[in-house]
């Protein structure tokens, strides 16, 4: 990697890290796919960029269209959510619902569920 490139990335990450405290960092959806054909990305994002704008990491995603046999598709990345959450970032109502589906998270409750080893 050449050092402008390591720059960027240790830059990219300090904003993150800086952000996270401060609670202007937030666990959102970003919406991809087609009309009528909607397909989401769970991202973590600065609280004043776009919906479908610049974004920190992508986490996961979720297809809110069932298949054939009914199942909507759901994938999270729980460790790098509950590290998110523990520095500060706060999810969207609907990224919320998503994560307590997922056994990510509480209803209603920033803090992530312990695992217990």
């Amino acid at each position: 990697m050449s050092a402008g490139v390591i720059r960027k990335l240790l830059r990219v990450e300090a904003a993150g890290e800086g952000l996270a405290g401060k609670g202007a960092v937030r666990i959102r959806l970003v919406r991809f796919g087609r009309k009528k054909l909607p397909y989401y990305r769970i991202i973590i994002a600065n609280s004043r960029s776009r919906r479908d704008g610049r974004f920190l990491e992508m986490v996961g995603h979720y297809n809110p269209m069932p298949d054939k046999n009914g199942v909507k598709d759901i994938q999270v990345n729980g460790e790098r959510i509950k590290y998110w959450l523990s520095v500060g970032a706060q999810p969207s109502d609907t990224v919320r619902n998503i994560l307590y589906k997922q056994g990510v998270m509480t209803p209603n409750s920033p803090e992530p569920v312990p695992v217990d080893a």
